[in-house]
């Protein structure tokens, strides 16, 4: 198997958009990291049941 069956390369912007996921992912994991919200995303919006929180997600 090639790595051109499964993604497209060879377009810059691609790249640039490849590029910007993976720093905001980043970004992301390191601000709940910092603020140690980790527990509060896991207790207040992924598994909740409340249905106006899951409208919003």
């Amino acid at each position: 198997m090639k790595w051109d069956e499964f993604f497209v390369t060879g377009n810059p912007m691609i790249y640039g958009a490849d590029v910007s996921i993976a720093i905001t992912a980043l970004g992301i994991i390191f601000t709940l990291t910092y603020f140690k919200k980790w527990k509060w995303l896991w207790k207040e919006w992924l598994t909740t049941v409340d249905h106006k929180k899951i409208g919003i997600m």
